[in-house]
Parts: C-alpha cells; structure tokens; sequence
C-alpha cells in the first residue's frame, strides 16, 4: 500500500531510527532532545501510519518487529541521504562548473561586452557558458520579477524595487560622420549638430534609448532622417550618407577604419552614459550567482580601464 508523504513528519523517522537504535524509550529521547511523551506519542503515530507494531516492549526496553528491522536500513539510508543534501558544502568551483548565466543587455553592450566576458570565461572555467537575452524578447522588470536572467545591464534602473543594483560604469557618446563630409570637418559645434540631419537609433526598450539619456537636447523631428535598429547599421548609413550619427565611442572605435568614419567629440554637455548592473535581490544567497556578480564587475572594470 502506498503511504501518503504529507502525513509523514520526517521528526517520525529519527525517532523511529533512535529507537531501533538504542532499544529504549528514555535513551531514545535523549537522542533526539525530546521528552519520553513526545517520543511515545510520535510512535503511536508511526503505528497508524505504517500499520505494524514496530517496536514491543521487553524488560530491557524495546525490541523491533520484523517489519521494522526490514525497513529500518532503508529509513536510515534516506535520512543520510537528506542530511548529507541539507548540510552539503554550498561553495561554487567555476573551475569544474558547467554553469549558464544568462545575461540581459543590449545591442551596444551586446556588442562591447561580450566578447572580452566569454574569452575571461574560458580562462576560469572551461565549461562555463553565457547567453545573452535582448531587450526586444524579454524586457528589464519581467526579466527581474520573475528571475529569467542572472543579471541585467543597463543605461537605467527598471522601476522594480526587488533588485539589487550596481554602477559599474559610463559610456562615452560620440558623433559619427564619413570622410570627406561637405560641411563637417576635425569638429563639430552644437548649432551644426542641431542643422544636420541625423540616424538615430531606435528604442526597443521600455525606457529611454541610450541616445536619449546622452543628449540633453532637442533635435527637431525633421531632422531625423532614419531610425535603425542596431549600429552597424548606423554606421553603415553613415558611411554611404551626409547623415550623422551619434553612438558610443567604442561603438565608433569599432566601425572606424572599415566604415571609413571621422569621430567626432559630442559637442553637448551630457555626454557619458550611467552603465547599471542589476540582478535579482532573491538570488543573493546562491554562490554561483554572487561570483558571476562580481565576476561581472571585475570584468567591466577591466574593459573600462582598456577603453580609457
């Protein structure tokens, strides 16, 4: 007959395993830190449920039935068995992990960041692995509510109070145009910025585009030519075009020579970036989750340095 588990108090079976054990009531009860009643009472609960006797009384103290002599090995094994799962060393080794963290961040980090984690990645841990999730799949606050990704970055905060949160850095806004521009030379100023007409990147997020958050101005709807849904494509609409374009600088480092592009300094005040590193607050207490938080931080701090 199939015992129902939820009428099963797993203190049930210590104290079934202590009697067996010690062969005595008093004895048994010191074993587990419980009162001799409590001790008599969890065995009477034990009878009903595994319909048997269990133990019978003799002058010395208690004597198993059969039936719980037969289960008596298996019952033990089982509660090892779920100490050793509760008590086990809770530590992570990225050297021997076959962990996949699961990354949201965009295009520009995307295309950034990506590449310098995988190559740390494999000098840790060969077996480590790391996706990255777009923000036009999934977006900041369902990624953080219902903990799809490991952890996110971002040029803001999702409006989500479950988090914890991470500056870890700033992104440099520059001004894109091709060589041999007709009006733009070594520089430009803030009024040729404002006369030109442009490529903007457009936002697939649900808060303001990186470009957005760079520029602490108003460009004039009719000056926005195209919009684009990455920056290689932005560069090259650049390239073949008069239009500018405004992205980050290592963005532009990157394109420079292939795309035959001038970069330009933003000729506005704003012109870096916050990049945030938020993760959900309930993953706090897993190890492998905080060392890929700080291995996260580490490896910013070290591409932040190689950009400056």
């Amino acid at each position: 007959m199939k015992v129902n588990l939820r009428s099963v108090d797993l203190n049930l079976l210590t104290v079934f395993v202590a009697l067996a054990e010690e062969g005595n009531l008093t004895k048994a009860a010191d074993k587990v830190a419980m009162s001799q009643p409590a001790v008599s009472s969890a065995l009477a609960r034990l009878r009903l449920t595994l319909n048997d006797e269990l133990f019978v009384r003799t002058r010395s103290g208690v004597t198993p039935t059969p039936r719980a002599m037969a289960i008596l090995p298996r019952i033990k094994a089982a509660l090892d068995s779920i100490a050793e799962v509760v008590g086990e060393d809770q530590g992570f080794d990225p050297a021997t992990s076959e962990r996949v963290f699961t990354l949201l961040a965009d295009n520009y980090l995307e295309m950034v960041a990506l590449g310098p984690m995988l190559a740390r990645l494999a000098d840790i841990g060969p077996n480590l692995g790391l996706q990255n999730i777009l923000p036009e799949t999934l977006d900041y606050v369902t990624a953080m509510r219902d903990m799809k990704v490991d952890a996110a970055l971002y040029f803001k905060l999702p409006k989500f109070d479950k988090i914890d949160k991470k500056l870890i850095g700033h992104a440099r806004v520059c001004v894109v145009c091709r060589e041999g521009h007709p009006r733009i030379k070594e520089a430009i100023t803030q009024a040729q910025y404002k006369a030109e007409k442009h490529v903007f990147l457009e936002d697939s997020s649900t808060g303001p585009s990186l470009l957005e958050q760079g520029m602490d101005i108003a460009i004039s709807p009719a000056k926005i030519k195209l919009f684009v849904h990455n920056f290689t494509a932005m560069a090259s609409v650049v390239k073949h075009t008069d239009l500018l374009g405004t992205m980050p600088l290592e963005i532009a480092r990157l394109f420079q020579q292939a795309m035959g592009l001038r970069i330009l300094s933003f000729p506005f005040k704003n012109s870096q970036v916050p990049i945030w590193l938020f993760w959900p607050s309930a993953l706090n207490n897993d190890p492998g989750h905080g060392w890929f938080i700080q291995f996260l931080i580490e490896a910013n701090n070290g591409s932040q340095s190689a950009n400056q």
